[in-house]
């Protein structure tokens, strides 16, 4: 059972929170602290899988209530809880929470975000894996710019041109951006010449997804012998790809996020110099060790699930080709052309009824090379 504990300093709103998941009783146990000492000691007494503070709160506030969880209980995952009038104190936190909910949160977003919670520390099931995470020590953070964009985005009142001014205090974020938005992955016609232009061309998503990229590989130190730049290049390429498989213009810019990301877990397991050791399970334990990362950034199921399963595809009665089907597809078809090549999975093509396009999306990889 995954264990939460909210810490408000207003028990109207820890009541409302406690009815909101009684229905969830049996899968998650909820305590609840109405000060930021008090929550420690009850860490103390009965570690959490989830804490989710208040910002704003008499005595010690949520920012340094975090930063001791951080300290204390590294594993449990930190939520900031946060209205718009309080982005200067939210943004204090962004070295120390793995995710932002805006206050007051909406029932169904609470909720989506512990059963993502849920699935994600299910991925350290697998004993191999969380030994390897044990050795990289405290997990980053959400990265700074990737979080202070994501905020910009989703906040109605602000507009594009804010998104620009905080993408432009990262002089490589910035130099990523103008390259993307100037190449044949999008087929852009006439150059781009402004941060201003890249972030309307490519897109709010595509653009969170460079950041967050570009912020993942500063994150590790990777050992010497990893080729970042064949992995910056490789990620590139199956975002492209996967972009063009999937058919659903809707879910296009989804995919290729997905993508982008999909092998950020070779560079977790980089960092510790653990990548070259694991054999023929290497590929299962890095894409499960990205999906974990990202899963606690609060990134959508949907790239998660991609990411997770870009090795080792699901197959679901009735599914259709999606986003984790096409970054599969995307990284098989241009592996064909590795060392050593494995093989799309016919039978997986099969139960998506998609095999017959096989031909066509393998004309497509020399396009996006």
């Amino acid at each position: 059972m995954m264990r939460i504990l909210f810490v408000d300093d207003e028990a109207s709103v820890l009541d409302g929170l406690q009815d909101l998941l009684r229905p969830h009783r049996r899968r998650w146990r909820v305590d609840v602290a109405t000060s930021g000492d008090q929550a420690l000691q009850q860490l103390e007494r009965q570690p959490a899988d989830v804490v989710v503070s208040d910002m704003r709160m008499p005595g010690m506030d949520g920012a340094t209530l975090l930063s001791h969880v951080r300290d204390r209980h590294p594993d449990a995952l930190r939520v900031v809880l946060s209205g718009h009038t309080e982005l200067e104190a939210a943004l204090r936190s962004i070295s120390i929470a793995h995710q932002f909910l805006t206050k007051p949160c909406r029932p169904q977003q609470l909720i989506a975000t512990l059963e993502a919670a849920e699935r994600n520390r299910a991925l350290l099931s697998d004993s191999t894996l969380c030994e390897l995470m044990s050795r990289l020590g405290p997990l980053p953070s959400a990265p700074r710019l990737y979080v202070e964009v994501r905020r910009a985005v989703e906040d109605p009142s602000l507009g594009l041109d804010r998104v620009a001014d905080i993408v432009r205090t990262d002089p490589a974020v910035t130099a990523k951006l103008l390259q993307l938005s100037n190449s044949s992955f999008f087929g852009r016609s006439r150059p781009t010449a402004t941060i201003e232009e890249a972030v309307v061309y490519l897109g709010t998503l595509v653009l969170q997804s460079v950041v967050l990229m570009a912020e993942v590989v500063s994150a590790f130190e990777v050992c010497p012998s990893f080729d970042l730049l064949g992995h910056q290049t490789h990620s590139l390429q199956v975002g492209a790809l996967a972009s063009k498989i999937v058919g659903d213009k809707r879910l296009a810019r989804t995919a290729y996020t997905a993508g982008v990301l999909h092998d950020v877990g070779e560079l977790a397991l980089a960092a510790i110099e653990q990548g070259a050791l694991l054999g023929d399970s290497a590929g299962v334990v890095h894409a499960h060790a990205g999906a974990w990362l990202l899963g606690r950034w609060g990134l959508p199921m949907t790239i998660v699930d991609a990411v997770a399963e870009h090795h080792a595809p699901i197959s679901r009665p009735g599914a259709r080709l999606g986003v984790a089907g096409a970054v599969y597809v995307a990284e098989a078809l241009i592996m064909e052309a590795a060392p050593q090549p494995v093989p799309v999975d016919a039978r997986y093509l099969d139960t998506l009824a998609t095999a017959e396009q096989l031909k066509a999306w393998r004309s497509l990889v020399v396009v996006s090379t």
